[in-house]
């Protein structure tokens, strides 16, 4: 068995890049309903862009924790009702939020796209 010392083990770790949080960006092409109690469906064709620092996504302007494993992003919030799920071998994400007016339902948006991942110059 090899024996490793201690600072080359801390220096391995530090480079394994399942050690280290990464920043993820995606670009989603989509479709967006709206859906106003049990009313009638709005939809319409979309985009929108994700921004996974660490493993912290922002919900307007509250940073949610994310779940994150080699297939999936999942971000949740009680507090705007919402949940972001993204399939990072097929692109394929759903977002959706309600939202309540007093304290009932009244709009359920859900966003359903394809997304892909890019990369931003630092």
């Amino acid at each position: 068995m090899m024996k490793l010392s201690l600072p080359l083990i801390v220096l391995l770790l530090g480079i394994n890049p399942c050690a280290m949080a990464e920043d993820i960006h995606y670009y989603c092409d989509g479709d967006t309903t709206r859906t106003l109690g049990d009313g009638p469906h709005v939809e319409e064709t979309d985009s929108k862009t994700y921004a996974i620092i660490g493993n912290e996504t922002e919900f307007y302007t509250d940073k949610i924790k994310c779940d994150i494993d080699p297939r999936t992003i999942q971000c949740s919030s009680k507090k705007f009702n919402r949940t972001l799920k993204i399939d990072k071998l097929t692109g394929y994400t759903v977002d959706t939020y309600e939202i309540f007016k007093h304290g009932k339902p009244h709009v359920k948006i859900e966003f359903i796209g394809m997304c892909e991942r890019y990369q931003i110059s630092k």
